[in-house]
């Protein structure tokens, strides 16, 4: 079922997130991969499931503009996801520094900050997902 794979790869992207959690001023290159690679599954694991699932309430002759519409929305949804978070991440570690934090120290405490904002999401993702009707 469908929402059982969006569920999985929600708390999949939630364990990235949370993988990020764990940064230091000391972390390893290897915990950073480690945490975009269970992040990327993730992601990855929602994309095409989305797609089914937007598809599967559809008559064939409106398959088209869903696909259309999906499209639009998910190409919408990138830019605008950076647009928002670049700018609050360098915002955050600028405001930090000029306060007087350490700029390793001020950049994990951004990452600690978003990566919260994340986890956030990815449990409102889980708990919209729950609420969809059964589709096979």
């Amino acid at each position: 079922e469908p929402k059982r794979i969006l569920i999985g790869s929600f708390l999949l992207t939630g364990i990235g997130c949370g993988i990020l959690l764990l940064f230091t001023e000391a972390t390893s290159v290897l915990l950073l991969m480690a945490a975009l690679g269970v992040l990327g599954f993730g992601l990855g694991g929602t994309g095409t499931i989305f797609m089914k699932v937007v598809l599967s309430g559809l008559t064939p002759q409106e398959a088209g503009a869903g696909t259309g519409t999906y499209g639009l929305f998910r190409d919408l949804a990138a830019p605008f996801g950076v647009a928002v978070f670049v700018p609050l991440f360098t915002n955050q570690i600028t405001s930090r520094i000029a306060a007087g934090t350490a700029e390793p120290a001020a950049a994990v405490a951004s990452i600690h900050s978003l990566a919260a904002a994340e986890i956030l999401c990815v449990a409102l993702g889980i708990v919209a997902v729950a609420c969809l009707p059964k589709r096979k």
